[in-house]
């Protein structure tokens, strides 16, 4: 956790935005590009949850994108690698034991 995340979103825009030295401009920039495209991305997990349609596959790669970016992982102890789980779940017809998250005894619980 760092010293911006107590912050709201534009407590933390207005911190980073007024940060004056030159030489940290593209740090700054960086900052909020990343922090910008995190909220989009729990953004797109949320709505796409909400779709119908999807395999069960899907929905485990879903439900691991979003316990990612708001780092529930790492809160149980294992941080998912995104590419991994991608490649293991487009490799095997079933999803391997060993992805589904221990404290959830299903995806609609985990969701």
């Amino acid at each position: 956790m760092d010293v911006l995340d107590p912050l709201s979103a534009s407590r933390r825009i207005e911190c980073i935005a007024g940060l004056t030295d030159a030489r940290v401009y593209h740090e700054a920039r960086n900052v909020l590009k990343h922090r910008a495209q995190k909220a989009a991305y729990r953004r797109a997990v949320a709505a796409l949850r909400d779709e119908a349609g999807w395999t069960a596959r899907d929905r485990l790669l879903l439900a691991t994108t979003k316990d990612h970016l708001t780092y529930e992982d790492y809160l149980r102890g294992r941080r998912a690698n995104l590419y991994e789980v991608l490649l293991a779940s487009e490799a095997q017809p079933q999803t391997p034991p060993d992805l589904v998250p221990p404290s959830t005894g299903g995806l609609h619980e985990h969701m």
